[in-house]
């Protein structure tokens, strides 16, 4: 069977659109509660005085986090943004 070299153009791999589902309206632990170990490597955001951290491993996996009042956004082969919700 021949296939036309440009039928396979504009397709690429990974998953199905909504296919990695964001992680909505999180929980947070203390650093005297969190199951995480100091060594884990972590996204810190400060808002409004307040800060919070976001395991790169959950973060790589999920890759989004809507996390009012901001969106944080992770793709490993760009740079990662966190953005206001409105």
């Amino acid at each position: 069977m021949h296939q036309d070299s440009t039928s396979s153009l504009g397709k690429h791999g990974g998953p199905p659109k909504d296919g990695i589902p964001s992680i909505d309206n999180p929980q947070f632990d203390t650093a005297a509660t969190t199951p995480f170990n100091w060594q884990q490597t972590v996204i810190g955001v400060v808002v409004n005085g307040e800060a919070k951290a976001y395991p790169f491993g959950i973060m790589n996996w999920h890759e989004i986090v809507k996390s009012n009042p901001i969106a944080l956004h992770l793709k490993t082969i760009s740079i990662s943004k966190a953005s206001a919700l409105s």
